[in-house]
């Protein structure tokens, strides 16, 4: 279950990273800093993850906390900017945070979920 996690959050960081490069950069085009915030923000965003994911090997409750607070932080970053791929990715990050908070409650509960239950 813990690199079931670790794949999502890298993906999730990495996509984020690069949508808001791009975001970035055109937003120094077409000269809206709002896009630019909200592009910088998501960076952030997109490391922040990226060391949450890597932090689930070692420390589940640190991990889920780290990841709860980027993306509460992301879905109001996606809300202000109006950039809802962030918003997104907020979302899939507050549930992966729930997911380590649940693993590191009950680990033998939620260690192997099987489809026969």
């Amino acid at each position: 279950m813990r690199s079931t996690i670790l794949i999502i959050g890298l993906i999730a960081a990495a996509i984020t990273f690069i949508q808001s490069t791009l975001g970035l950069w055109a937003g120094s085009l077409l000269d809206d800093t709002l896009i630019m915030q909200g592009s910088t923000a998501a960076r952030f965003f997109a490391v922040v993850v990226f060391i949450a994911s890597l932090l689930v090997l070692y420390r589940l409750l640190l991990s889920g906390i780290v990841f709860l607070i980027a993306g509460i932080g992301a879905m109001g970053v996606g809300v202000y900017a109006e950039y809802y791929e962030v918003f997104f990715w907020g979302v899939v990050a507050a549930g992966l945070g729930v997911i380590c908070y649940l693993l590191y409650k009950d680990p033998e509960k939620y260690n192997y979920i099987s489809l026969d239950d």
